[in-house]
């Protein structure tokens, strides 16, 4: 994990929180990000994911690799945002999250509000048709995201937040398609109380373009 070019980029922003001790990790799969993370910087982490197996997993995989088994918890959610009190955790961690959900600017406004004046939010989000290649090679599959996220989309929700901070890593073009594919890492800090986000520009957004066609999976 730690040779990951986008490991590195949150870890990046991690190595500029040391005001930051307590970390929730929504979408926690494994833990192996956070075991790595803690690793590096300490802090207290709580973990949750909504699939029983991967906290368990998560749970023995800290035993058995982080310098500090006692800073982990782990809970299993329903697939809501846990209700915590306002402002009682230093950083939210959403990272490969968002294109799966339904309203992620629900859950996005969920997570800062439990963040403290001050604490920071850090995403990750894929960008371009990275499950195309999934579809096609592995037609068995389902579709496990909901939406895709641009860089604009990105400015829209979160450019008017304090310390706004995001970086692009590109992987090349995919194989099928040949639209270009990568990840976006996004960070911010909290300042004050929450105040509303952005809206994606949908006019911007669904304006029509020109692209090639493309053989859907199945076809």
């Amino acid at each position: 994990i730690p040779t990951l070019d986008r490991y590195k980029m949150v870890s990046f922003v991690m190595s500029n929180l040391g005001d930051c001790q307590t970390v929730l990790d929504y979408g926690c799969s494994q833990g192996m990000w956070d075991i790595q993370l803690h690793n590096s910087f300490g802090k207290r982490w709580m973990l949750y994911d909504i699939d029983q197996t991967s906290i368990e997993e998560a749970q023995a995989y800290v035993q058995q690799f982080a310098k500090d088994a006692s800073a982990f918890e782990f809970n299993v959610t329903n697939g809501e945002f846990p209700q915590l009190p306002s402002g009682s955790v230093d950083c939210v961690l959403l990272l490969e999250v968002l294109e799966h959900i339904r309203d992620p600017m629900k859950l996005l406004q969920a997570a800062e509000n439990v963040v403290r004046p001050g604490g920071a939010v850090i995403i990750s989000v894929p960008s371009g048709p990275m499950e195309y290649t999934m579809w096609v090679d592995h037609p068995e599959r389902r579709r496990e995201h909901l939406r895709e996220f641009e860089f604009q989309d990105l400015v829209d929700i979160l450019g008017r937040r304090t310390g706004f901070y995001t970086q692009h890593l590109s992987y090349g073009l995919e194989k099928y398609t040949g639209f270009p594919i990568g990840h976006f890492v996004a960070a911010w800090r909290k300042e004050g109380a929450s105040q509303p986000l952005g809206r994606i520009d949908w006019g911007r957004k669904l304006a029509p373009r020109s692209f090639p066609t493309v053989r859907l999976p199945g076809e």
